[in-house]
């Protein structure tokens, strides 16, 4: 704290998730509790808006649940914690984490934040940060440049073959009484 000249304290950056898992794997909140985002607005405690007073960063883990509502719903809310509504998301620092193409919002009828241009996302982000490389599978390179051919919708014959060599009935033992499912039955 002596370098940045900033107090810190348990609100000073707060770190949320848009999933229980996640919040907790993360030491933070979900999003919906930390900013209220399923609440009216002025049914959001005053004493959640002192809460806010010395927070200047908000962290988004796992946005590409987020769908483009729970964002707008997100930056109203921030305005009205940090008691700032002239300002964009509140006039702190927001930083949204995630592999846009892991998951998605859980409601099917939910706008995808990367399938539409909105202002709360698109047009108050400065500041975009894409990290590429196979670093989940440095021991398994083309097992990664499998996968990526996979989510890109470019998977192979070849590819097909690789991922029937495995599995692992091979290995141990099912026993007859247990079934188990895959995509085509």
């Amino acid at each position: 704290t002596n370098y940045l000249n900033q107090a810190f304290d348990s609100n000073t950056i707060v770190v949320t998730a848009m999933s229980e898992v996640a919040a907790t794997l993360i030491g933070g909140r979900t999003v919906h509790s930390a900013v209220h985002l399923n609440k009216r607005l002025e049914n959001i405690p005053r004493s959640a808006v002192e809460d806010w007073k010395s927070t200047k960063m908000l962290i988004v883990d796992e946005v590409s649940f987020a769908s483009k509502q729970d964002i707008q719903r997100l930056e109203t809310r921030v305005r009205h914690l940090k008691d700032n509504r002239d300002k964009h998301y509140g006039n702190i620092d927001v930083i949204f984490c995630g592999d846009m193409r892991q998951l998605e919002p859980v409601t099917k009828s939910a706008i995808k934040i990367y399938e539409s241009q909105f202002m709360e996302f698109h047009g108050m982000i400065n500041c975009y940060i894409e990290l590429e490389g196979q670093h989940r599978f440095k021991d398994d390179p083309e097992w990664g440049l499998l996968l990526t051919r996979y989510r890109d919708g470019k998977l192979t014959e070849k590819d097909i073959d690789i991922i029937n060599t495995r599995h692992i009935t091979d290995q141990i033992h099912i026993p007859d009484n247990i079934s188990y499912a895959t995509y085509t039955n």
